[in-house]
């Protein structure tokens, strides 16, 4: 039996594209209604009436843009799961029942402004949307869980030990922004960089166990600061690893995590450095430490 809890909370694509999907959603809607003019619509006689029909989709847009861009600031991708995508999903939804009883209050001479009215938008607003939008996110959830765990099964598979790098001993210097706090370390020591808000963590290798050191920079000055090393692989807006280090992958909906040795902390693997990650994994082979 499923555990309906556990699945609800199970890792799901964090939605950042935010423009884009908003633009096809509301060119979807404006369409929509264009060509099926639902929910009586066709008996409406206003002045333009497709480009009041159309001006739903243009309402969405704005709508979903708002919210979207209202999500990212709010929340973090490492923590979005498939509940907080269908609330969010189930808020832009009362969202765009509200705009729509708004758009059409204003246009429609003789439309009325009551309780009741408003939540008749809202019913055939859940109708048209809410429904198909949850099982699309769980038809999604499930297509990319069990295609990112095969492509991941796939990769670990192919993994043979090699060596490290041939600069594993040599020192980086990773400078904060004041210039006058320096950390150095050796390369073959550094597992990977965190970013968080304006600091990063550094996870290298002590004593034989990972320990994290925090300064005051930004992954993007790591990044130039570590430029001149193949195996320092920035892996994600807020990650950079080293590929020696990298013990194993796993695969969920939401895309890679990298396993690193030593360590019990997992890096993140953006969609947009899938292909790089993978490219690592099946050149470089997985590394064997000294």
């Amino acid at each position: 039996m499923i555990d309906l809890k556990n699945f609800l909370r199970q890792p799901y694509p964090f939605p950042d594209r935010t423009a884009i999907a908003a633009l096809v959603i509301g060119v979807g809607i404006g369409l929509l209604m264009l060509l099926l003019q639902p929910f009586g619509l066709s008996n409406v006689f206003v002045q333009h009436y497709h480009l009041f029909l159309a001006g739903y989709g243009l309402v969405s847009f704005l709508v979903l843009l708002f919210n979207g861009l209202l999500v990212i600031k709010l929340f973090s991708e490492f923590n979005w799961n498939i509940i907080r995508q269908i609330s969010w999903s189930c808020w832009s939804v009362f969202c765009l029942g509200i705009a729509n009883y708004a758009y059409t209050f204003e246009v429609m001479d003789d439309f009325p402004f009551s309780i009741s009215a408003l939540l008749t938008f809202q019913v055939y607003t859940f109708f048209i949307a809410i429904i198909p939008i949850t099982i699309l996110v769980l038809i999604r959830q499930n297509r990319l869980l069990r295609m990112n765990k095969n492509a991941a099964e796939v990769l670990n598979n192919n993994l043979t030990p090699t060596a490290v790098s041939k600069d594993f001993a040599e020192t980086v210097v990773l400078t904060a922004e004041n210039n006058k706090t320096q950390l150095d370390i050796k390369v073959g020591d550094l597992a990977f960089i965190e970013s968080e808000g304006n600091y990063i963590q550094v996870y290298a290798r002590e004593n034989g166990s990972i320990a994290a050191t925090t300064i005051r920079s930004s992954i993007v000055k790591a990044e130039t600061e570590l430029a001149g090393h193949p195996q320092m692989i920035k892996c994600h807006r807020a990650f950079i690893v080293n590929s020696d280090f990298i013990e194993h992958i796993k695969g969920n909906a939401q895309g890679y995590r990298l396993g690193i040795k030593g360590s019990n902390k997992e890096v993140y693997v953006s969609r947009q450095y899938t292909k790089l990650i993978k490219s690592c994994f099946l050149s470089q082979k997985r590394a064997v430490h000294p």
